[in-house]
């Protein structure tokens, strides 16, 4: 089972961005198992993801993976709130690795 299999990504492009599949491809690569979920915004004026989920079951969720992602102060702490900011946080720092790549 893939470490990011039962969770999802929401994926904002500004409208008609030319890069999106390029991006939505290099994000499924990377979080291979997990949903992404992309749309259009007239207000967006460069792709982020803006919303990510990971529910109960997923391998993010268990208990392992909470110890392995939550914060050093708190390495036993409940999984719930800091899987989906983990994930948030690695899509977006993909997301601003793609930008720069595609800006060179």
């Amino acid at each position: 089972m893939d470490l990011y299999s039962g969770c999802s990504i929401r994926i904002e492009f500004p409208a008609g961005y030319p890069l999106a599949k390029e991006l939505n491809r290099l994000l499924e690569s990377k979080f291979q198992g997990c949903k992404i979920e992309a749309e259009e915004s007239a207000e967006s004026y460069e792709p982020q993801a803006i919303e990510s989920f990971v529910w109960n079951g997923s391998p993010m969720s268990s208990s392992q993976s909470g110890r392995d992602w939550t914060n050093a102060g708190q390495p036993f702490a409940p999984m719930d709130s800091n899987a989906g900011q983990f994930l948030l946080r690695e899509s977006n720092e993909a997301i601003a690795e793609f930008l720069r790549k595609a800006a060179t």
